[in-house]
């Protein structure tokens, strides 16, 4: 009534005129996305009149009952037939109602009559599952994908459900081929366009919906694409409905955002066309006037991210030791935030002077370029540790030349890096030789004297010229305050401890007092009382690693000495139960034709691999007599195949049940066992 043209979705959005007769193909569509059930079950007017909160309920079962099924697209249903209309027949499904349209009966036209012929109320209907709309509550069949030819289910219907499975699994793969075949066109198709990120394109609107609208875009190129524009790419503003905004045939300009060429699809904005917020809404002229210089100052911008990104994300080939070039952005009190051109970096006020700098503000300016050394670069994260005071030829040159200290920057740091390494591989030499001379090990108790001790640490003289460091965490077993640390180990005193790592990586020897404690706290409390008992303390230890050792051995054999009299004694067991017990004659033949084989236990036979399994190999015994070889009994690394010849151990066999376990693991064994003696 409002418009000339009538939108008709279910038949794939085409406008009609409203003038024309609609198609019987329509009507039939219409009523299949109507709410409409079969004859039998179509309400009587009084219940048509019911409330809505009944219909409500009755939705409700309906949802529930179509849920309990679980179809999915692609699924063989059967159904009994419950309804005919002219537009499709009605089948019931545990349930639930599903429609069968008309023109997905057959490949071959099919009139009302034709439907009487084929289907009769009560009828079992084999079909394929094509949609499933839970919340409505409705399923579309077909069963003309069926079909082996055209017309199957007008000539003979049971030869097509016969063979539904069969068809349907055709039918899933030609949809997959086909849909395969969609995409790679939209690719193709996108390739050949030559479209990217940041152009401009005229289009035509094909159709809207709620959530945006569909467009036909042309530009220089063969032929049209067809893409979304989506509702929240339209404006600023936001627009909850995208249908009053565009109607069919309109002209548009949009901006392509991104492409996608695995998919064959584009992201296309008129939002980031807008000279200002809400544009779209008020003037679209205006916006699509001002197309392509909106697209050029939007090329513009993604390009300078883009290269940021590039920058940003590129690791920088710097590496510890290098002497670079920045200038100062900022200066705080307490650092420094250095442009080194391709990353900015902080440099914290310490690494400025080994001199003391209270304020980094006051040595470093904003827009001064400086030199300073990398003593750490994180490639991951392009995180930049760099310091200046390692340039100084003489503690201080920061706060009084630091011209100087630039200039000669690369000389500093290359005999500054000369020296240390010289002297960081001489000091572990020297560690090393003045350990073995000492003849330190691991778990050994040393003599030292304090050195010096702050919250954190004590350093102590281990004689030799060896040092020894003893952390704040090693102290004690219980916690110890930095204060506390301070108060027990005083410069000059003289204190046991034991060598916890000899590690190579540490130029000092590391040593720990708590493992010297009788009681949790004793360092705290009284450390004369720990040294005294240093010596029995570690003796103990000593002593008692031994006897750990001595128990886990001792009931290691107690273990394997219990398992020995276990089986022993079931075996006994088994042999007096079998003993007493009279065979019955079946299983007296089965014990003679296994003696003519010669097979016992303990036997040593031959056989050729029947068959392989999983969980092992059944062996050919020979007079079709097999026997069972599991894979935890193989002893060999290469997978034993089909004919190949064994010799094998009869582990164990039952007459009576006819079972011979075999295994060739043990034949390794046999060799190189001894006598045991239980006692």
């Amino acid at each position: 009534q409002q418009s000339p043209v009538l939108r008709v979705h279910a038949c794939g959005g085409r406008p009609v005129s409203a003038g024309l007769r609609l198609s019987s193909a329509y009507l039939m569509c219409k009523a299949q996305y109507q709410e409409v059930e079969a004859p039998e079950q179509q309400p009587s007017r009084a219940k048509a009149s019911a409330s809505p909160t009944q219909q409500g309920v009755v939705d409700k079962v309906k949802v529930a009952r179509l849920r309990a099924l679980g179809l999915q697209p692609g699924d063989i249903v059967q159904g009994a037939v419950i309804g005919i209309q002219s537009y499709g027949v009605f089948l019931n499904l545990d349930g639930a109602t599903a429609l069968l349209n008309v023109w997905q009966i057959s490949h071959d036209t099919v009139t009302e009559k034709d439907m009487h012929a084929i289907f009769k109320i009560g009828d079992t209907v084999k079909a394929l599952v094509l949609s499933v709309d839970v919340k409505a509550a409705k399923v579309d069949l077909s069963t003309k994908v069926l079909e082996a030819t055209p017309g199957d289910m007008m000539r003979n219907k049971k030869l097509v459900f016969d063979g539904a499975e069969r068809m349907a699994d055709e039918y899933s793969r030609r949809e997959v081929a086909r849909q395969d075949g969609q995409v790679e066109a939209k690719k193709q198709r996108l390739l050949d366009s030559g479209i990217q990120a940041g152009d401009v394109l005229q289009g035509n609107v094909l159709w809207t919906q709620t959530f945006g609208a569909f467009l036909e875009l042309s530009g220089n190129f063969q032929g049209s694409v067809q893409s979304l524009l989506h509702i929240s790419n339209i404006s600023h503003t936001l627009v909850k409905d995208a249908n009053p905004l565009f109607e069919i045939g309109d002209a548009v300009k949009v901006l392509v955002m991104s492409t996608d060429l695995k998919a064959g699809t584009l992201v296309l904005s008129t939002k980031l066309l807008e000279p200002s917020p809400g544009d779209m809404l008020r003037d679209k002229q205006l916006v699509f006037d001002k197309a392509e210089e909106r697209g050029a100052a939007w090329r513009a911008a993604a390009l300078a991210a883009s290269e940021r990104r590039r920058k940003r994300n590129a690791p920088v080939e710097i590496k510890a030791g290098d002497v670079v070039q920045g200038t100062v952005v900022w200066s705080r009190g307490f650092g420094a935030l250095i442009d080194l051109g391709r990353v900015q970096t902080f440099m914290h006020v310490r690494h400025i002077s080994h001199a003391h700098v209270s304020d980094a503000s006051t040595v470093l300016f904003p827009g001064e370029k400086i030199k300073a050394l990398v003593l750490y670069n994180n490639l991951e994260t392009n995180m930049l540790e760099l310091s200046t005071k390692r340039l100084e030829a003489s503690p201080g040159d920061m706060l009084r030349d630091k011209q100087f200290v630039f200039d000669h920057a690369e000389e500093t740091a290359l005999a500054t890096g000369i020296k240390e390494g010289a002297a960081a591989v001489k000091r572990k030499e020297e560690k090393a030789k003045r350990v073995l001379a000492m003849g330190l090990k691991e778990g050994a108790l040393v003599q030292a004297t304090v050195l010096s001790t702050s919250f954190a640490q004590t350093i102590l003289d281990l004689g030799g010229g060896l040092e020894g460091l003893l952390l704040v965490h090693r102290v004690s077993e219980d916690f110890v305050e930095g204060k506390q640390m301070v108060s027990l180990f005083k410069k000059g005193d003289s204190i046991k401890a034991i060598v916890y790592s000899l590690d190579s990586q540490h130029e000092r020897v590391m040593l720990s007092t708590k493992h010297l404690e009788a009681t949790p706290g004793d360092m705290r409390r009284d450390p004369q009382m720990v040294y005294a008992g240093a010596e029995a303390k570690v003796a103990a230890c000593e002593l008692k690693h031994k006897n750990i050792l001595y128990q886990k051995n001792v009931r290691k054999d107690l273990r394997r000495k219990t398992v020995l009299l276990a089986v022993q004694k079931d075996n006994a067991a088994s042999q007096a139960v079998n003993q007493d017990r009279v065979p019955d004659e079946k299983e007296l033949q089965n014990r003679q034709r296994l003696e003519a084989l010669g097979i016992k236990e303990g036997a040593l036979v031959s056989g050729s691999v029947q068959s392989v399994q999983a969980d092992g190999v059944t062996v050919d015994l020979g007079d079709g007599m097999t026997g069972r070889l599991h894979h935890s009994h193989i002893d060999s690394e290469e997978p034993l195949k089909t004919g190949d010849q064994l010799q094998v151990l009869v582990l164990a066999c039952n007459a009576k049940r006819m079972t011979v376990q075999l295994g060739t693991k043990q034949l390794k064994a046999i060799a190189v066992r001894t006598p045991v003696t239980v006692t």
